[in-house]
């Protein structure tokens, strides 16, 4: 059985007091209609996942030379401060898109001045390596796990709605 820390009981205490108030918040606004142990379990879930993506503290575990960051991070969806943006950028990527923080980064293009070339035509990025397929699959993971809890949660409000 694997240890837990006193820091993982703290977030968990956390996690069922932030579930206990949001039922008691839903129960006192809607009344009798969300009664009962499936809106108890969908709000834990979607709580569950939303720490696990980002707060959870855990590792980055970017690869880098065929093993993971060992760098501590604040949830599976967030980077350490080598590899945040390289995450960011993959989970984009899994989805076919573009990252829109791309628009705001400071790019130096000219190489003959001095200056360092990032992007699609750095050195170095001329092939994909496995570590970078591997990231975009944890990337895509990581949305589809965010999708199916908002897909969740929506389902269990619009399931408040409908007369029993």
């Amino acid at each position: 059985m694997a240890k837990v820390s006193r820091s993982m009981l703290r977030h968990l205490c956390w996690l069922a007091v932030i579930e206990a108030i949001g039922y008691a918040v839903l129960v006192n606004h809607y009344g009798s209609g969300v009664r009962g142990i499936g809106a108890f379990v969908l709000l834990g879930g979607v709580v569950l996942l939303v720490w696990m993506l980002f707060v959870m503290p855990t590792l980055c575990d970017f690869e880098v030379r065929g093993r993971g960051c060992r760098r501590p991070v604040s949830g599976k969806a967030v980077g350490c401060h080598n590899h945040g943006r390289v995450k960011r950028d993959a989970m984009f990527a899994a989805l076919r898109m573009r990252n829109p923080g791309i628009a705001f980064r400071v790019m130096w293009l000219d190489g003959a001045q001095g200056g360092r070339v990032l992007g699609q035509g750095a050195p170095g990025s001329a092939g994909r390596s496995a570590g970078a397929d591997h990231n975009r699959s944890q990337a895509f993971f990581n949305l589809a796990s965010l999708f199916v809890a908002v897909v969740g949660a929506v389902a269990g409000v619009l399931a408040l709605f409908v007369p029993k």
